[in-house]
């Protein structure tokens, strides 16, 4: 029992670790994107911003696509099983 709740603890503690390393990796990335955009002229400045609008309207399509998607794949499923299961009543 100990030794179970020890491994637990020793996974859990890892993964604590992981995700801080990746916190400090994310942090220190955007740290350098913000240095860096202290050298840029401003047409540049202007050319990030639309940039950093675009991705964010690609993820929210792709996020609001994907849910549309798994929908349309449920109902297709949904209709599929039904005919499938009706059309064997009959025999």
């Amino acid at each position: 029992m100990l030794r179970s709740i020890s491994r637990s603890h020793l996974k859990l503690a890892k993964l604590k670790y992981e995700i801080a390393m990746l916190t400090v990796c994310m942090s220190s990335l955007k740290a350098k994107i913000v240095k860096q955009l202290d050298y840029l002229p401003e047409t540049a400045l202007k050319q990030v911003w639309d940039f950093i609008e675009f991705l964010t309207w690609r993820k929210k399509n792709r996020e609001a696509n994907s849910s549309e998607v798994d929908e349309s794949l449920e109902k297709k499923q949904d209709k599929g099983w039904l005919e499938t299961d009706l059309s064997n009543l009959g025999q």
